[in-house]
């Protein structure tokens, strides 16, 4: 028999305080865990991730097709979470040099949008930072382990429902909206 994974909250993870060990543990307002016993509070913020909208000479957008779960199949932009002591910009010209082998040298910001991401039963709450780079003339060398194709696209053949996640749907119709 198949076992059914339920997502749930980092915080409901939390059986036992992390200082003393007790399990006089409960959530609180903001997200956090408070321990009765020691008053240890532990708050639980949002992951913050970055992605690009790569835009050519052409006025088209880069979109790749993610190659794992979730969303596998859709339509995303390049990007991922932003490492601890890492500035925002540092984090997307990692994310877009590991994934599409492109060196940005600049960045617009476009939105910001919350999100979670489902990850081994756990759902993350997660703040998605969007920002516009130019490019001319590129050859993009993909990680076949992110995506599995990519494609330029133009305006008015973008279709947001083929976009994997909510945010990057909203990002998307942001930059349209602002420069279409």
């Amino acid at each position: 028999m198949d076992s059914v994974v339920v997502a749930t909250t980092p915080l409901a993870r939390f059986q036992f305080c992390p200082a003393c060990g007790s399990e006089a543990v409960e959530s609180g307002t903001p997200p956090q865990l408070v321990c009765r016993a020691c008053v240890f509070h532990l708050y639980f913020n949002p992951a913050v991730a970055a992605a690009a909208l790569i835009v050519d000479e052409q006025e088209r957008l880069l979109l790749l097709c993610r190659g794992r779960e979730p969303r596998k199949g859709f339509w995303a932009l390049p990007g991922g979470f932003i490492d601890i002591g890492e500035r925002v910009e540092e984090g997307l010209r990692r994310e877009i040099r590991e994934e599409v082998g492109l060196e940005p040298t600049a960045f617009d910001f476009v939105a910001s949008f919350p999100n979670s991401y489902p990850f081994k039963g756990v759902t993350y709450p997660v703040l998605d930072l969007f920002f516009e780079t130019r490019v001319e003339g590129v050859t993009v060398v993909m990680d076949a382990e992110e995506s599995s194709d990519h494609k330029w696209v133009g305006r008015k053949e973008i279709n947001l429902e083929e976009i994997a996640f909510p945010s990057l749907r909203g990002a998307v119709a942001v930059w349209l909206g602002r420069s279409g």
